[in-house]
């Protein structure tokens, strides 16, 4: 796992792609599956920017160009296998087309988390990228859902219904942003279970993740001090301000 998510030779963080693109391609996914009808063509075109999305991140996130090019053929069989089974109206097509989902949804929030911690400062990439995460949260619930729907005997949602993949994904970010319209509920005790949890996750995300990086915008880690992140501006252990760096005990001598 450590040597999948090692930074590519030559790829200094500063140097690497702004997560806004990702962000971006996120947002169009999910912009997509909500807007158009529940359709076969509307689960390739959503496949095929989910593979995108998934290299986009990767390539972002720094992963390796080995374990690059490995993802990017897997991914590009998945779509291409998921546009035949649909073609075909063969329910393999949709599988295929949620197992993108899934990748997309668990892979690229692993790989910006480990990109996002390993960086020696808080940027605005830094942010973007944590916000593109906490929107793949959405979506991987939303995945989950459907799958609840796939293997449940009962209605998904109380109103009677399993609801089509944008409803459940609508229903997903509603839940994740404690919105709450009501017009959809869990019905199942394994639905109210992962809503619950989902709402909790989001929320604590925010407060935490999202509010600790705008808060520390322009922070540097310090070396020494389990690197912990030090205010913007703030002098380090070496600087000629603290009386003990080098530069000031030259001056001394």
């Amino acid at each position: 796992m450590k040597a999948f998510f090692a930074p590519r030779q030559g790829d200094a963080g500063g140097d690497r792609l702004s997560y806004t693109p990702v962000l971006v391609t996120v947002f169009l996914n999910i912009i997509v599956q909500l807007a158009l009808p529940d359709e076969g063509y509307t689960r390739v075109i959503s496949s095929v920017i989910a593979g995108f999305t998934l290299m986009l991140a990767f390539y972002a996130a720094g992963v390796s160009r080995r374990h690059l090019r490995l993802v990017g053929a897997i991914v590009v069989l998945s779509v291409l296998a998921s546009i035949g089974g649909t073609v075909s109206q063969s329910p393999v097509g949709t599988i295929l087309s949620t197992s993108v989902g899934f990748l997309l949804s668990i892979g690229a929030p692993v790989a910006i988390a480990r990109d996002l911690i390993r960086q020696p400062e808080v940027t605005t990439r830094s942010v973007i990228g944590a916000a593109t995460i906490y929107l793949l949260i959405g979506v991987f619930f939303g995945q989950v859902y459907s799958l609840m729907v796939a293997a449940g005997e009962t209605p998904f949602f109380a109103q009677g219904t399993d609801g089509t993949i944008a409803e459940r994904l609508y229903f997903s970010f509603v839940t994740i942003t404690t919105v709450g319209y009501g017009d959809f509920t869990a019905a199942t005790q394994w639905g109210r279970a992962f809503a619950a949890a989902e709402a909790l996750i989001g929320q604590l995300y925010l407060v935490t993740v999202i509010s600790v990086l705008v808060g520390n915008l322009g922070a540097k880690r310090i070396k020494g001090t389990g690197d912990a992140p030090a205010p913007a501006g703030a002098a380090g252990p070496d600087s000629p301000a603290t009386g003990t760096g080098p530069a000031h005990g030259a001056r001394d001598a």
